[in-house]
């Protein structure tokens, strides 16, 4: 039977992976998966993997208590290559400079043509590209609608049916995106910090779940357009990350 699962730590746009709380067996399973991730005020993510360090510490850490901004952290690593997928770019910390622990790591920062602007922090580069190419809408059996007669200019309620073969796990998180020029481009929050409810959610018995948004105290009452509903999911400890979305026109 499919129910409310396991707590998440969300909080001023910081997101602690559920897996944190495994056994010491299930966290050496995942030591290589995409665990923790950081939010931040533009709707970017950084992601790190269980093993990345900092200095006795994690790097996750630094982020969440901004003892470390993101353009003075790219700053401080050696640039490999640029991607051609929009201009993502690799970079590798060289544990000489001993300024985020005494481990390699590489880290992508996507720049993709369809608007994946996220971070993958890694101990290995291989495959690392591959999380910049966002998986949207790629699960057979699930899907993503709008309940009749709920939106309007500052919300709307949506309904994920998931019929596959998942367990897929589903936070209160969300994005908007508007299309401009027929680009797909992100909203910019009205506020500097904002929050998620601490739940992780399984669908029900009958595969659905609701989730009512009112997003007028992130984005405040959108103007007319196209929009999109972004959302996303994935199984624990499962990369990357696969985004659903929903279209909807506000006149």
């Amino acid at each position: 039977m499919k129910k409310i699962i396991i707590g998440i730590l969300i909080c001023s746009g910081f997101i602690l992976g559920i897996t944190r709380c495994g056994t010491e067996r299930q966290q050496e399973n995942i030591k290589d998966k995409y665990v923790y991730a950081h939010t931040f005020n533009d709707g970017r993510i950084i992601h790190f993997t269980f093993d990345v360090p900092y200095n006795n510490d994690s790097l996750i850490n630094a982020f969440s208590s901004s003892n470390i901004l993101l353009d003075n952290f790219i700053e401080k690593l050696e640039y490999i290559v640029t991607f051609r997928d929009g201009g993502s770019k690799l970079y590798r910390y060289d544990k000489s400079d001993m300024i985020f622990g005494d481990e390699e790591f590489y880290t992508v920062v996507c720049n993709t043509v369809d608007n994946n602007k996220d971070i993958y922090v890694s101990k290995y580069k291989d495959n690392l590209i591959d999380n910049c190419s966002m998986k949207i809408n790629d699960i057979d059996g699930l899907s993503m609608t709008i309940k009749e007669g709920t939106l309007s200019n500052s919300g709307v309620t949506i309904i994920i049916t998931d019929i596959s073969d998942k367990n897929n796990i589903y936070g209160e998180e969300y994005r908007i995106d508007k299309k401009i020029n027929n680009e797909w481009i992100s909203l910019e929050p009205i506020i500097d910090n904002y929050g998620w409810n601490s739940m992780g959610y399984l669908v029900s018995d009958d595969d659905k779940l609701e989730f009512e948004i009112n997003w007028e105290n992130i984005y405040g009452k959108i103007e007319s357009g196209q929009y999109r509903l972004v959302k996303y999911t994935s199984e624990i400890g499962e990369e990357p990350i696969h985004y659903i979305t929903v279209e909807f026109e506000i006149k």
